[in-house]
């Protein structure tokens, strides 16, 4: 191919071989990789080139000439456009087996054999995601508000309806939002609305830009009285939102253990996007760690006490280690609501050395670890210096869960006893990974 040949919005017509750890197909073209948004593995089909990078081709699927069988029609009319969702085109059997294929190559080239692997945590496919950020957009050309997720190949808002993996009363009311807001004097003022939802309540969070005159604030009210939501502003940072509806000051909340355990959160708060997937993630944390009333336990970005309380009913003593003060806070709130007197928490900086902090030194027999998308790099260098007999780690990036694997097997002489995908975020390229390390004696 000539590299000043130039391809964007010309057709071509591909022979799918493999898909990428995104859910893209891969094929090639006279030596250049071709990524193939929507095509799968042993599919034959036409696309058009949307981006020529110097190495690599992006293209957008016409259509499917041989199509592979574990293909199925994706359950939302916007699948292709919308960047919220992947692999709706894959079936949810397959989408499970994809990601375990990908974790397990990872694994392997990191030289980690572990002892068992665990069967994947499966929910829901549909309504199952409580936690959203849509972005709303006034298109002057066309004279209509947007609200929505945005499109899979630009920053522009996706033009949808509905959505089927939104917590469902939410998921309808993406045409009835765009009327509301349409008929707002400051319309071009609300870049984005956050969704908040706990067992018995859902949230909206409008951002606006400046304040609003009475008759928009009225018109919010009248919206979230009429469909049973709860209505939040935004004026500034996290600190500014502002309950407006309902006048209670009520926080959300999901429970736990059967109801045991209810948590309570603000709307802009972390929580797992999918309540029935965390529910099962915490028994199995229960379940591997084998905790009873013997062990001390140290969770490790803890957050409002997801694991940390069901762990402390379990444990002599759970201390639990946030970066942010107001989570750590939280959760100790969520302690004293629940009567758990056995677990305590503290804020610090879990990305840097912590082995000087007063918690470190105390003596834990097991290590929960639940870290963001960046992983737990500097708790497993030092994690000689706790040297529990078992770590429980949950992770939202397998790139990074692998990375702090391999320091734990090939450096710290623990095995990983464990290992499972739990099907947190179906339809979507992200994958949740559990994994049980034991000390080796």
């Amino acid at each position: 191919m000539s590299r000043n040949r130039k391809l964007v919005n010309q057709s071509l017509e591909l022979t799918v071989n493999q898909i990428s750890v995104e859910g893209r197909g891969i094929s090639s073209l006279e030596g250049k990789k071709v990524f193939v948004f929507g095509a799968l593995e042993n599919e034959k089909v036409q696309a058009k080139v949307i981006r020529q990078h110097s190495r690599y081709l992006e293209t957008k699927l016409e259509s499917v000439l041989e199509a592979s069988e574990k293909r199925v029609e994706p359950i939302c009319p916007h699948f292709g456009e919308c960047g919220g969702c992947q692999m709706q085109h894959l079936s949810t059997e397959h989408q499970i087996e994809h990601k375990q294929k990908q974790l397990s190559k990872l694994l392997a080239h990191a030289e980690i054999v572990p002892s068992e692997w665990h069967e994947t945590l499966t929910g829901s496919s549909t309504g199952y995601r409580y936690k959203a950020r849509l972005g709303v957009r006034y298109v002057e050309k066309k004279g209509v508000v947007l609200v929505g997720f945005r499109e899979a190949h630009s920053n522009k808002i996706v033009e949808m309806n509905s959505c089927a993996i939104l917590h469902p009363t939410v998921g309808n009311l993406i045409d009835p939002l765009r009327q509301l807001i349409s008929e707002l004097a400051a319309f071009k003022d609300i870049p984005q609305i956050e969704v908040a939802a706990g067992d018995k309540e859902v949230a909206l969070i409008f951002r606006i830009l400046q304040p609003l005159i009475q008759a928009d604030t009225d018109k919010l009210i009248a919206f979230a009285g009429e469909h049973h939501l709860s209505l939040y502003l935004q004026e500034r940072g996290p600190e500014s939102v502002k309950k407006i509806w309902p006048n209670q000051e009520e926080t959300l909340s999901y429970r736990l253990m059967d109801g045991a355990i209810t948590m309570h959160f603000k709307p802009l708060d972390f929580t797992q996007i999918n309540p029935v997937i965390n529910n099962q993630m915490v028994r199995q944390a229960l379940d591997w760690l084998q905790v009873s009333e013997h062990d001390t336990v140290l969770d490790l970005f803890c957050g409002l006490g997801n694991f940390s309380l069901p762990l402390a009913q379990k444990a002599k003593a759970v201390v639990g280690v946030e970066g942010d003060a107001q989570m750590t806070a939280k959760a100790s709130m969520n302690a004293a609501s629940n009567q758990i007197s056995n677990a305590c928490f503290y804020e610090a900086n879990l990305f840097e050395d912590c082995s000087k902090a007063p918690w470190f030194t105390i003596a834990h027999n097991k290590v929960l670890l639940d870290p963001p998308r960046l992983g737990a790099a500097a708790v497993v260098e030092n994690i000689e210096k706790l040297a529990p007999e078992s770590i429980l780690y949950v992770s939202c990036d397998m790139n990074t869960f692998v990375r702090d694997a391999a320091v734990l097997v090939h450096q710290k002489k623990y095995k990983l006893e464990k290992v499972a995908i739990m099907d947190m975020f179906p339809h979507t390229k992200h994958i949740e990974t559990m994994g049980l390390f034991v000390l080796e004696k």
